[in-house]
């Protein structure tokens, strides 16, 4: 694999490829330069929808359009593109709101150098988060086992199905295709790194509602940083919901800053909610 580091200068598409191999859906189908995502399990709208990443050839935005339509509709999903200022063809965005497509969860990319989240540790005393964690320590995992998703269901906070979702998610994670690095601390916080191409992925941060403000979030993003420089990354990067404030408030004390937007547009008539 080459681990080349990838300059913030690089387009966007760049960032979302990578993101896309770190979590990868369990169906996909290609239609002329489009990757239609489906996973039926796992309610995350990253793992249901269409990347536009790569312009087509063959068919027209109509012809596209209604193929996937088809597709999602009989496999029981809502029709779903994510959608950024990268999209091909251009004015994608446009005619999708044409045709009613509702705009759903803006998400911002954000990057940083190693160097900077490493940096946080040298914070002053009274900001240093608590490293002894009530003398629990961060555990390092090649891959996701049964203490980091008990710990992972201790943490999620949604109304979602956790049981039924953890089983999903876990089987999502074993085709994860780049290097993977869980974090556990047990009983109070998870993370998972993706290292790909000089980049370090981060994903699945979670913090235990009753060890929240103690710097748990900030020692895994450290811990995931190590291991990007041990495999020769040098930056990272993350997604954030636009409007999750005090999430992109912690990342920016990290020395995260934004790369990119993009946004989900989805057909009118669709039913129920995702993550």
């Amino acid at each position: 694999m080459n681990d080349e580091p990838v300059s913030a200068a690089d387009p966007a598409s760049v960032l979302d490829e990578l993101a896309a191999n770190a979590i990868p859906a369990a169906t996909v189908w290609y239609l002329d330069g489009w990757v239609l995502r489906h996973t039926p399990e796992v309610p995350m709208r990253r793992a249901n929808s269409v990347l536009t990443l790569a312009a087509g050839t063959a068919l027209d935005l109509d012809e596209r359009l209604a193929i996937a339509e088809r597709l999602y509709r009989d496999a029981g999903r809502p029709p779903r593109l994510q959608v950024g200022p990268h999209s091909t063809p251009d004015g994608l965005d446009d005619a999708l709101a044409k045709r009613g497509y509702e705009v759903e969860a803006p998400v911002d990319v954000c990057i940083a150098t190693t160097a900077a989240v490493l940096a946080t540790g040298d914070e002053s005393p009274a900001e240093v988060p608590d490293a002894g964690f009530d003398g629990a320590t961060v555990e390092r995992h090649r891959f996701p086992d049964e203490r980091w998703l008990a710990t992972w269901r201790d943490c999620d906070t949604s109304d979602r199905p956790v049981e039924l979702y953890g089983d999903a998610y876990r089987a999502l994670l074993r085709r994860v295709g780049p290097e993977v690095l869980a974090l556990a601390i047990p009983g109070i916080g998870v993370a998972l790194g993706a290292r790909e191409r000089g980049w370090v992925g981060v994903f699945s941060m979670k913090t235990h509602p009753a060890h929240r403000h103690r710097g748990v979030a900030q020692a895994l993003l450290r811990d995931l940083a190590q291991w990007g420089e041990e495999g020769g990354a040098n930056r990272m990067y993350l997604q954030v919901e636009t409007d999750n404030d005090a999430a992109r408030g912690l990342y920016e004390r990290a020395g995260f800053t934004r790369h990119h937007g993009y946004w989900y547009r989805t057909a009118p008539g669709r039913s129920g909610s995702e993550a």
